[in-house]
């Protein structure tokens, strides 16, 4: 993920501007059966000349509840290698809780998510719909209640802060390509793309 060029400026005036990006390295391991997912992962971090890196696990179980598909898993769990300051951090894991299919309904998924991350201390509540355009195109949008933090208007945009869309795209060699954006009101916006081979 890039989060681009970042300014530092007093009235317009640039102090100092550097780049800031992360990349992830994900390692989807053996299932041990068709409702466990594990995985294993590397991400290095940079910000400005600050740089770190940890390995992380994803821990995942899929199970039904009547006719719908459930799942709680864990993500984030692990060491930080190289830490961008003295202090010692653990990872920021976040433990998550999904519902799909509530509604029964062919042409599109209803979910639900309920998120617990360490490093905010708060839960976020997010719904979303997903639609197959085709075979190789599925389109999906949520909202969250992140909206909550990021409200200033007091009017309708206040709500529109954390929605996203996005797109996956199956190709033929069983990739995916998941194309996304999240709304953060005054913040701006989050893009990120996806490759899973």
């Amino acid at each position: 993920m890039n989060y681009g060029l970042l300014e530092d400026s007093i009235d317009n005036n640039v102090i100092n501007s550097f780049n800031s990006f992360e990349y992830l390295f994900d390692y989807k391991l053996k299932n041990l059966d068709n409702y466990f997912i594990s995985s294993i992962g590397f991400l290095y971090s940079q910000i400005e000349n600050y740089k770190s890196n940890a390995i992380l696990f994803n821990i995942k179980k899929q199970f039904k509840i009547k006719s719908v598909d459930a799942s709680l898993s864990f993500h984030n769990i692990g060491i930080i290698l190289n830490s961008y300051t003295s202090r010692g951090k653990g990872t920021p894991y976040k433990i998550q809780f999904s519902l799909n299919n509530i509604i029964a309904n062919k042409n599109f998924n209803v979910g639900y998510d309920l998120v617990y991350n360490h490093y905010l201390s708060s839960s976020l509540h997010i719904i979303s719909l997903t639609k197959d355009l085709n075979n190789n195109l599925k389109f999906r949008i949520s909202n969250s209640s992140n909206y909550q933090k990021l409200k200033i208007y007091n009017n309708y945009k206040d709500y529109l802060y954390g929605f996203s869309m996005g797109f996956t795209l199956y190709t033929n060699t069983n990739t995916t390509v998941d194309i996304g954006f999240l709304n953060l009101g005054p913040a701006g916006y989050v893009y990120g793309i996806t490759l899973n081979i």
